[in-house]
């Protein structure tokens, strides 16, 4: 039923604004990966390449640089939060190796990598004053300030569908 209403609503959306490929790209991520990236590369360059002919030398679009960082963080890297635990349930994998990223979680700073099958998380010894509970699948952990945990990733848990 989601392929059926996404396809409808996508032939009959204009697409007129850069936040379409970012609206478009999150309610694909789940069900079509390839597509959901080549939107997701389209809202990229859309301020980069300066798409709309002198509009970037005005700022960047902060809706649509924000919607490509949130499609990172939510939708291809998995972030959520649940039972006071931030899991990460990561897709995409092959196209985000290398990424390494700070977050916050709970005013805790840390940096998430992607990288050679796992993700790591490294808390920030300066500016956290607490430990957090990290998640991948079944396997949490807590990481006080200055801890770092390798999270292997399964081909179930690390596939891009």
């Amino acid at each position: 039923m989601a392929r059926a209403n996404i396809a409808y609503y996508d032939h009959r959306t204009s697409h007129g604004s850069t936040l379409s490929l970012v609206a478009h790209a999150a309610v694909l991520a789940g069900l079509d990966p390839d597509e959901s990236w080549t939107r997701f590369l389209g809202a990229l360059e859309s301020d980069v390449g300066d798409v709309q002919g002198g509009t970037t030398k005005e700022g960047i679009h902060m809706g649509v640089m924000s919607g490509t960082l949130d499609l990172i963080q939510r939708f291809y890297a998995g972030s959520e939060i649940r039972d006071d635990t931030l899991f990460f349930r990561p897709r995409q994998t092959e196209r985000l190796e290398g990424l390494s990223m700070p977050m916050r979680f709970r005013g805790t700073p840390f940096r998430v990598t992607l990288a050679d099958g796992e993700l790591k998380v490294t808390v920030a010894i300066e500016g956290s004053s607490h430990p957090i509970r990290v998640g991948v699948g079944d396997d949490v952990r807590e990481l006080c300030p200055g801890d770092s945990h390798s999270f292997a990733l399964s081909p179930r848990v690390g596939t891009t569908a």
